[in-house]
């Protein structure tokens, strides 16, 4: 999926800026492509400390906007950046964007995953980061050398003049006080050398040595495990519960209703879980009560029978088969397919006063962060969301509701005591 908007260099909003002693280079505009949408999606503000961060070590850290779920951004995003920056791959590292407007997915107008639309709504924008990047370079060495900057090249993380170079890392310094150019020149697909091209990905020797970290892997002293009871039916909720049984499994430190279940406090997750199955439950299944699998079946029997919505039609193929000589007929089901990370869905809360820090594997990081922030009673700037690996997503953790982030603020909020509490929501229903 890509977009077209008409956008004017107005909006090509770049900055340089020395961070820790490197080059730090952010661009925000909307990418182009062949796929409309109707929204109107509002420019995004002026951050300095955007998408790329080279440091005087020659260390290239790429801040990507989109979560890693096991589909590669970490690797594809980052390969936008290096072709134009014309960088030495091993040098790439790559850190998850915080949750600021400046990362806004350029079609949604919030910084999210999904769809299928990383690699081509940032493929114009992370390419313009990396020629810009690259031109900042090349302007540092030729204003050096005292030469023009069209007699010098760039090539794997080296500027040349000659027999004369500069790595990176001696420019990053110097680089920063450039001028970002108002215009760049992009590659021509056929003299791509990364893009295209079987490349290793960043995060597979970390998954494979087993330090990565995912989001139920988020600990810290203290910590508290949380599991919820939820109904069984969607919409459903407790009409009245007893927990006697649940606070004598040694472990279990508190229980709490909250709006979409009963939350069990316990010290461990096999407390925690001992503790929500000693629960005694008296559910209001609601609205969906009656909800089943053979009345779905029939209500979309009798919704085909209605015409649908046209989005393109050619010819007239009611009379074509009026006037067949024969036809064949066929009914195709299939089934609901389940959201089956290999990850529950979690969330690590770190609630106080003033503020709220969450690590999560999202898909939605404005709408969680939002969402935490209106339950916490703070303003959005005063929590923190850090993006942790996701174990899967396929568009679970980009729920609107930001149903498990919400749940995991609430536990924190009702306990109320200081230090961490973590919700793992290994049952969702």
């Amino acid at each position: 999926m890509r977009e077209i908007v008409n956008f004017s260099r107005r909006a090509f909003l770049k900055t340089g800026a020395l961070i820790g002693g490197g080059l730090v280079l952010g661009i925000v505009g909307p990418a182009n492509g062949t796929r409309a949408y109707a929204a109107t999606v509002p420019e995004a503000p002026f951050i300095p400390e955007a998408f790329v961060r080279i440091g005087t070590d020659g260390a290239i850290t790429i801040i990507v906007n989109k979560s890693e779920m096991g589909q590669g951004v970490y690797t594809s995003l980052p390969m936008l950046v290096a072709e134009e920056l014309e960088c030495n791959w091993s040098k790439i590292r790559v850190e998850a964007a915080p949750v600021d407007p400046v990362y806004n997915h350029t079609v949604f107008g919030m910084q999210m995953t999904g769809g299928s639309t990383s690699v081509p709504t940032e493929w114009e924008r992370m390419r313009k980061v990396g020629a810009a990047a690259r031109e900042m370079l090349v302007m540092a060495a030729a204003d050096t050398w005292k030469v023009q900057k069209e007699a010098c090249r760039a090539e794997n993380g080296v500027v040349y003049h000659g027999t004369k170079k500069f790595t990176y890392g001696q420019l990053a310094t110097k680089a920063s006080g450039m001028p970002v150019p108002a215009n760049v020149q992009l590659k021509d697909p056929s003299l791509f050398k990364i893009i295209g091209k079987p490349t290793h990905r960043i995060d597979s020797p970390e998954k494979v040595n087993g330090r990565a970290v995912f989001g139920i892997d988020v600990t810290a002293p203290g910590t508290m495990i949380v599991l919820i009871a939820h109904c069984p039916v969607f919409g459903g909720k407790a009409k009245s519960f007893s927990s006697e049984k649940a606070r004598a499994v040694p472990g279990v430190k508190d229980v709490v209703q909250i709006a979409s279940g009963i939350a069990v406090v316990g010290d461990n997750f096999w407390s925690a879980y001992k503790g929500r199955n000693a629960l005694e439950v008296v559910w209001d299944e609601g609205p969906l009560a009656g909800l089943s699998t053979s009345g779905m079946r029939k209500e979309y029997a009798a919704l085909v029978q209605n015409p649908g919505i046209a989005a393109r039609k050619e010819g007239d193929p009611e009379k074509a088969l009026g006037t067949a000589a024969k036809t064949l007929t066929a009914e195709y089901e299939v089934p609901f397919l389940a959201h089956a990370a290999m990850e529950p869905l979690n969330c690590f809360v770190d609630l106080r006063a003033g503020s709220c820090e969450i690590w999560t594997g999202t898909q939605s990081q404005t709408a969680d962060r939002d969402a935490a922030a209106q339950i916490a009673g703070l303003k959005p700037e005063a929590v923190k969301l850090h993006t942790a690996f996701l174990g899967g997503g396929f568009g679970r953790r980009a729920n609107p509701h930001s149903d498990f982030v919400s749940q995991s603020v609430q536990v924190a909020k009702a306990v109320k005591k200081p230090g961490y509490c973590q919700h793992n929501c290994v049952n969702f229903l």
